[in-house]
């Protein structure tokens, strides 16, 4: 689901816009991720790195650090400085060098980790450019180990080339965070949105030992079970 709510430009200067609640809310998951279907268009750009390159700022400061053991071999490290009104007045932002028709098939995948033992959060949306309406709009919530988020969604509506910007919020003051392997692709029409992976992404509470199942498990041996005669 998303919103058709309109929003004025966010920037890196301040400019205020109506925020939107995350669409998906995640909690980490362990299952298997599945590989990303072969072919594909890259939305962004063969050097999805080089395309969300940008300099810190008073408010953020980003580095470039080096990664081992993963797909990818670098990374951003975001920290946030001074506190901010919105998330959205800093962020990473890249356009679509590609066009995109309505109802493409469409997946993100990022890897993203604390870089503390501290928890720390980012939110991506891909929306399209004024008005900022968004096709997926996921926060998420790190923690200091690398996990991969995935998400597949459709395209709201025609992008030509420019029209549509791919997000990370940056705006956390006191927190720290790295982010790495970014993928964007678009699959047309040639894939249902099943064929392609979800990781990272549920809603709280979703685990099988979660809390609120306990009290609801009582609630139906209570009230919604009884003996057969």
């Amino acid at each position: 689901p998303s919103s058709s709510a309109s929003r004025t430009p966010p920037t890196n200067s301040g400019v205020a816009e109506t925020p939107l609640e995350p669409v998906l809310e995640p909690v980490l998951e362990s299952a298997a991720v599945r590989p990303l279907p072969a072919g594909g268009t890259d939305v962004l750009g063969p050097d999805t790195f080089k395309a969300f390159e940008r300099a810190s700022s008073e408010s953020v400061k980003i580095e470039t650090i080096a990664v081992t053991g993963r797909t990818f071999t670098q990374a951003r490290r975001i920290t946030g400085l001074k506190p901010l009104e919105q998330p959205y007045f800093e962020q990473l932002s890249a356009d679509n060098v590609v066009p995109i028709v309505k109802d493409d098939a469409m997946v993100v995948q990022f890897w993203a980790k604390s870089a503390s033992s501290a928890p720390a959060q980012t939110e991506f949306v891909f929306e399209l450019n004024n008005p900022y309406v968004p096709a997926v709009q996921v926060g998420v919530n790190l923690t200091p180990q690398w996990k991969l988020y995935s998400a597949p969604f459709r395209a709201e509506q025609d992008y030509p080339v420019g029209r549509v910007g791919a997000r990370f919020r940056l705006g956390y003051v006191g927190q720290s965070f790295e982010l790495g392997g970014v993928v964007i692709k678009n699959y047309g029409k040639t894939l249902n949105l099943s064929a392609l992976p979800t990781a990272g992404f549920s809603y709280p509470g979703r685990e099988a030992r979660a809390a609120w199942r306990t009290a609801a498990n009582a609630r139906i041996e209570q009230l919604r079970k009884t003996d057969v005669s």
